[in-house]
């Protein structure tokens, strides 16, 4: 079901096979079809992940510093241990 968010699942619904009692309980819930005109236009993608892999090399950099944080957040207090210890 999640495959077929957003679009028709009619052809879905007819591929699997269901039963006859399935095909009935369909037709008695149909209510129509959608007129496409009425339909509001899309908008412009706000997705901040769209907008950064069309950057080219900030886009590389930010790649490499999502890996290189998680270590450096967890290695910055051992460094600091180590080094507060030996003085």
């Amino acid at each position: 079901m999640l495959i077929s968010t957003g679009k028709g699942a009619t052809s879905d619904f007819e591929d699997v096979g269901h039963s006859d009692d399935a095909l009935e309980k369909m037709k008695e819930l149909y209510i129509g079809e959608i007129d496409a005109s009425t339909l509001p236009l899309k908008e412009k993608s706000t997705d901040w992940t769209a907008s950064l892999s069309t950057n080219g090399d900030s886009s590389d950099l930010f790649k490499i510093f999502i890996y290189i944080l998680p270590f450096l957040l967890l290695g910055a207090p051992f460094l600091m241990h180590f080094y507060t210890k030996q003085e």
